[in-house]
């Protein structure tokens, strides 16, 4: 009986240590910048058929809740970007630091366009955001354009309920 309890005690405190070390990402931050469209000519977005963030850098206008707003300073951030092509799926294992700021980076895996016309590009996604010594969660990404050369961009963090992080180490 002394073993069984001395085994659960010991259980109890590497899961503990365990939660300290791999804590979840909670929040959001939003991006808003500009970027370089392919595709098409003049002001017209529904010909747009690929998107570069990494031309020309982040905007210092960025907005942050949760984790992110700890490392994450108004005004104080440069960041680099991917590019994303919109004609084809996202190669598998994700497009690599669609966002790479104040130490977090963010991988998108799925993509969709939700809206294209001559006025408004608007897509949404999945991807990872990690960084910071925090534990990868996985995170939603929507992006909006109204012009061909300033965008926004959020990503959310969706941690996973403790419940179903309990039971996953059971």
């Amino acid at each position: 009986m002394k073993k069984v309890i001395k085994v659960m005690l010991t259980c109890f405190v590497l899961l503990s240590t365990a939660s300290i070390h791999a804590a979840t990402i909670t929040g959001s931050f939003g991006v808003g910048g500009a970027y370089s469209a392919t595709g098409g000519a003049g002001s017209d977005m529904s010909d747009v058929t690929a998107i570069d963030f990494s031309a020309a850098g982040v905007v210092p206008n960025i907005t942050s809740s949760g984790l992110f707003a700890t490392t994450i300073i108004n005004g104080s951030i440069t960041g680099s970007g991917g590019s994303l092509d919109l004609s084809s799926a996202v190669p598998p294992g994700g497009i690599d630091l669609i966002i790479d700021i104040g130490g977090w980076t963010f991988n998108l895996d799925t993509f969709s366009i939700d809206k294209q016309d001559a006025g408004e590009l608007w897509l949404s996604g999945s991807g990872m955001v990690s960084g910071n010594g925090y534990t990868p969660t996985q995170a939603n990404w929507s992006f909006s354009a109204v012009s061909r050369t300033n965008y926004g961009m959020t990503v959310t963090a969706v941690p996973v309920p403790a419940a179903v992080w309990l039971f996953g180490t059971g």
